[in-house]
């Protein structure tokens, strides 16, 4: 390793390490981009990701469209888009749509009022309550969608490294679950992305079952959630660049491969 990177690595794990240290985190740059994600586990190849971040100091807008292909479309050829959208006010996310279209006419929507809280949800197919419990209107207070609740952890979590801090929880409803999600900064990282070296911080994400999963959703968490690593560039983007998650038989990966 070359001496100046040794030093980065340095420097970069000595922010992250030092609780009430004042990090010299640059300012965030709003998001706006066209990037796509390649899908594998263990190598081979299951699907892309498509990316759309629109970020302005009015309001943001993010459409994630995912497809399968290679070998995972001999088991189960699929395809989704989620799209959110919202206001945004002195740093503040205020969603004003969530919607995600899958295969078999699965479809679901969240109704917001006009300052970006949860009013309503809507799923097809329903499920039956006995199998899946109904999240109560009081508990999606101060909740948002998990599209708009990426912008928001990404904000925060800078924030909390610009003073020192290296964790922030956000908590997400996506029309059936609530879930609260933690994102904690744990180390540098030095990655490979599109061919080019590339510095990151390596986060890691816990999920946490709130309320509306079912029995069996509740059993396959309490046995272990399998930790999913997400890398952001470490420069004022924060720029997604690689999601990892360890699973039983192998790694799953989505890296970045196209970037407009």
């Amino acid at each position: 390793m070359k001496t100046s990177r040794y030093k980065l690595l340095l420097v970069g794990a000595a922010l992250l390490a030092a609780p009430g240290a004042r990090a010299q985190v640059p300012p965030l740059e709003p998001l706006n981009a066209e990037a796509r994600y390649d899908v594998t586990f263990n190598g081979l190849t299951l699907g892309r990701i498509r990316v759309s971040y629109h970020e302005t100091a009015f309001g943001y807008k993010i459409d994630v469209d995912t497809e399968t292909h290679g070998i995972a479309a001999i088991v189960k050829s699929e395809h989704t888009d989620t799209v959110a959208e919202g206001t945004l006010r002195d740093g503040q996310y205020a969603p004003t749509r969530f919607e995600f279209k899958g295969d078999k006419q699965r479809h679901a929507t969240l109704a917001f009022d006009g300052e970006g809280h949860i009013t309503g949800s809507s799923r097809t197919p329903q499920d039956d309550p006995k199998w899946r419990p109904p999240v109560p209107a009081e508990a999606l207070a101060g909740v948002v969608d998990p599209a708009t609740g990426f912008f928001v952890a990404r904000r925060q979590l800078h924030d909390a490294m610009d003073s020192g801090g290296k964790e922030v929880t956000v908590r997400t409803y996506d029309a059936a679950h609530l879930t609260d999600l933690n994102v904690r900064a744990v180390s540098p990282a030095d990655l490979v992305i599109m061919g080019k070296p590339q510095r990151a911080i390596n986060l890691v994400i816990a999920r946490k079952p709130v309320d509306g999963y079912t029995e069996k959703e509740k059993k396959r968490y309490a046995a272990g959630d399998p930790p999913i690593h997400f890398y952001l560039s470490a420069d004022g983007r924060f720029f997604p660049l690689k999601v990892e998650a360890g699973m039983k038989w192998g790694v799953l990966s989505a890296e970045l491969t196209e970037l407009k």
